[in-house]
């Protein structure tokens, strides 16, 4: 890579990839592989498939067709491959897929993603979050412990979010050559992420559609305001407030749309009744950004 940076005539040769793999593409990639398992030293090769449910996406607007997916199929149960695959799906997008082959439609990519063994992915634990946020830094950075805790809140736990908002959170304090980091600091990458135009919360909004986008723009908008009251304590409500806010939506289907977006990480059940986001960032972004209705 280094030798290719440093290559004066490298612009000459253009972006040769989409050429090279206009024919026979597997068999690029299988060739590609073997070359650098012939290589002394190299252990188990491990290929990650990450956002693969962008795929299944452009499939279904058009812009793939189901060739791609058998392709993919046929690469992973390649015996003259010794390498391991981890492919990723949202899963919301692997339950959807599940419920048009469960009602008789056919799905190019479930044939591809019934193979191998299904590990759901939760958040981060806090003590492996708290990791992710201080480590990777700590030569530059210095993170008090209620800081490290508040910036957690807002994360949910989330890598995904941890690194998208630690990013920011540098190249502020790179700009204001400072070291140690304040609410101060936190409170203003926040506000970086409440554009309504935001894509980082792109996988949450596809969880809450229907009935539950009603519930929770409204469990935001009520812990918002209680957020501005206490803002280092994650805000909880209540069932029964919800019940009063939602009273169109039966008591049975409001604890079970609730317990769904549990199960999802969008949030976290508190004692017995209580309810609270997982990421206060996304609570904070909901609020200022939806329409609720009752």
């Amino acid at each position: 890579y280094n030798e290719l940076q440093s290559e004066g005539r490298i612009g000459e040769l253009g972006a040769p990839l989409r050429e090279m793999f206009d024919h026979d593409p597997p068999g690029h990639l299988v060739r590609y592989l073997q070359g650098v398992q012939s290589h002394p030293g190299i252990g188990q090769i491990v290929l990650l498939l990450d956002e693969f449910s962008r795929t299944t996406d452009a499939y279904h607007h058009g812009r793939l067709d189901e060739s791609f997916f058998q392709m993919w199929r046929g690469l992973l149960q390649d015996t003259r491959l010794h390498v391991k695959f981890i492919v990723v799906v949202q899963q919301q997008a692997y339950d959807g897929m599940a419920a048009r082959v469960q009602g008789g439609q056919d799905d190019p990519a479930w044939p591809l993603l019934e193979l191998g063994e299904k590990l759901p992915l939760s958040p981060l634990s806090d003590m492996d979050a708290l990791h992710l946020i201080e480590w990777p830094m700590r030569n530059y950075l210095e993170f008090p412990p209620e800081i490290s805790a508040q910036l957690y809140l807002l994360t949910g736990g989330s890598p995904f979010m941890i690194q998208a908002f630690c990013f920011k959170l540098v190249h502020h304090m790179v700009q204001l050559n400072k070291r140690r980091v304040d609410a101060s600091d936190l409170e203003r990458i926040s506000m970086e992420f409440l554009s309504p135009t935001e894509s980082l919360f792109a996988h949450l909004l596809d969880v809450i559609r229907g009935v539950a986008n009603s519930i929770c723009a409204h469990l935001a908008r009520m812990a918002d305001e209680e957020h501005a009251a206490q803002p280092h304590v994650a805000p909880t409500v209540t069932q029964e407030q919800l019940s009063a806010a939602l009273p169109t939506i039966p008591t049975d289907r409001l604890r079970r749309t609730l317990q769904e977006l549990c199960d999802h990480h969008v949030l976290v059940r508190v004692g017995t009744s209580e309810w609270r986001f997982a990421s206060l960032l996304f609570q904070r972004w909901l609020a200022l950004n939806s329409v609720a209705e009752g």
